[in-house]
Formats: structure tokens, sequence, C-alpha cells
């Protein structure tokens, strides 16, 4: 037996998605429903100073947590790239979870599990999401890359199994290969990490594009659903949420992250483009005129004349 194996050799990564006020919720989960040694990272993208306050006594209290702190915003790829250096050389697993994120007891154990028993090096849980009221539905179980043709090319479509439907159909689901992760949790072997290089500088469909670089590679990533985490949606959001959140989804910037992914990815039919209109839309949701559009919207459903001026108006057509 060496002087570390009792270390932990899983470095869970805890990464800002758009918001601040649910990383505490986040943290309190990990501790409860983690059995496995493990060190936690909690990057801190310039979150209001009580918060990295908060996060400061965390980490005095465990000597298992580092909160890595930023003094600007940081997207999420930005946030992943900051832990490489932090990671010590014992380290044989890494799981990425986005700071909205509520883990399930024994979450870990079932992938680890999984690792074990597949010997894949990518893998990923079953992913609920709680709507606003406490509601529960599936956000993902296994992501399926649905093959077909298109004006005599060959095309994919990135297909998200099971979204939006019932709980009651996770009892069917099985350990299985996956398409694509959610970048809301994956867990990564630390060398495949190091060959993938760092995160690309991607605001949107990051996740399917890391995964097709996977599937690429020859690698096959792995769906286990007893090990379960739940996606919290937004909004509502807590007014020192916002500012991030406007950072987050900055249009320019997701923008040129579609522009980057259709030229590397020509096969993708439409997904990219869908993906730019659900953020405009979910970006504006937090805007106090957002109802009157909504309202407009609905309206302009059912007249040819409202559909006619809109066109007149960019914004509308951006929600």
């Amino acid at each position: 037996m060496t002087a570390n194996s009792n270390l932990p050799k899983v470095a869970i990564v805890i990464v800002p998605r758009e918001r601040f006020s649910l990383v505490k919720t986040c943290v309190e989960h990990i501790y409860a429903h983690t059995r496995e040694p493990f060190e936690l990272f909690v990057i801190d993208p310039n979150s209001p100073n009580w918060l990295y306050e908060w996060l400061k006594k965390w980490e005095r209290k465990n000597s298992n947590m580092h909160v890595l702190r930023s003094e600007r915003f940081l997207y999420p790829y930005e946030a992943k790239n900051m832990v490489a250096k932090h990671l010590r050389a014992e380290i044989d697993w890494v799981v990425f979870l986005d700071n909205d994120v509520k883990v399930s007891p024994h979450w870990l154990t079932w992938l680890l599990d999984a690792a074990r028993e597949t010997g894949v090096r990518a893998l990923h849980p079953l992913y609920l999401i709680e709507q606003k009221g406490g509601d529960l539905g599936i956000h993902m179980a296994d992501g399926i890359i649905r093959k077909g043709k298109k004006n005599g090319r060959d095309v994919i479509q990135p297909v998200m199994n099971y979204v939006g439907m019932s709980i009651s159909n996770a009892a069917k689901f099985h350990r299985q290969e996956s398409g694509f992760v959610e970048f809301h949790t994956f867990m990564i072997r630390r060398d495949l990490l190091e060959e993938m290089g760092e995160f690309e500088p991607l605001t949107l469909s990051e996740d399917v594009h890391y995964s097709l670089r996977l599937r690429e590679k020859g690698e096959r990533i792995v769906f286990e659903p007893r090990s379960v985490v739940t996606y919290v949606a937004g909004p509502p959001f807590e007014k020192y949420d916002l500012a991030y959140f406007r950072f987050r989804w900055k249009n320019s910037v997701a923008e040129a992250s579609i522009e980057r992914l259709k030229p590397r990815w020509p096969a993708v039919d439409g997904y990219w483009d869908g993906k730019l209109a659900w953020m405009n839309y979910h970006k504006n949701r937090i805007e106090p005129w957002f109802p009157i559009v909504a309202k407009y919207r609905d309206l302009a459903a059912q007249s040819r004349t409202i559909r006619r001026i809109g066109r007149l108006i960019p914004i509308f057509n951006k929600v």
C-alpha cells in the first residue's frame, strides 16, 4: 500500500452556468450525498463578496475543498480550464458539475461502478430537471445522434432522449452507450481530459461539440441511470444573478460559437440554429418587457398583419 492510497482519486469541479444563487445548495448536496473520498474545486467567477466569504468558510472547515476565485466574470469554458493546473497527480477522474445542480445519494458511486465495469473514460448520469414550483421531470436520459439524409447528403441530429417526460419512465432505463453528455454533469478520466486539451471558447452547444470530438477519437460514452442529478431551471433568479446571467448569454459570443461550430460539423443539421433561438428566448425571459412581447407573439401567430409588422422589428424575432 502506498503512502497516497487513501487520498481522493476523484476531483469534483463546480462550474458556474448562469447564476450564483444555487452554488450553496450545490456544495451542501455534494457533502451530504458523496461517500467516496473526493477533492472539491469551486470556481468562483467574481460572485458577490458575501457568497465568496461563505465559500471560504466552507473551505476552512473542509480540507478537501478549494475555492478558485476570479476577479472578473468567467464563461463556463474558462472556468473548466482554470482547474487543470490544480489537480494532484494522483487524481484519476474529474467530474464537472454545473453550480445549479443537486446530486442524489450514491450518485458518484454508480458512476465509478459503471466506469470500472465498462472500462470507458467518459460517463454521464440521468439528468432530471426541477422547474419553478418544484415539479420534477426528465431533462435527458441518454443522448442520441440520429442519422439521416437531406438533399442527398448525410446529416446527423443530436436528440436529448426522454426530454420533458415524466420521471416514472426512469424505472425502465438501463446502462448503455450514449451519443453525448450534457455539461450539467459528466465524468471523464484524467488522461482523456488531458488528451482533449483545453475547452474551446464556446458558450452554446459546447457539450455536444465536446462529445462529437470524443466519438471522433473512438471514445465510448456511457449513460448510468442509477446515478441521478437534478438541474434546477430558472427563472426566477435573484437580483444579484442578473449581471452574470446577461454576461453568460451574450448574443455576440453565442453567435460566434455557432459560427465556429457550423463548419466544424457540417453534417449536424439545424441543431445549432435551434440552440441559438432557445438562448434568445431563455435570456429574454428575465427582462421586464418580455410578457408584453410574449403576448404579441401569441397574437402574431393568429394575425397576418401583426406578423408583417413583426418582420420590421428585429427585437421581436429574437424572443
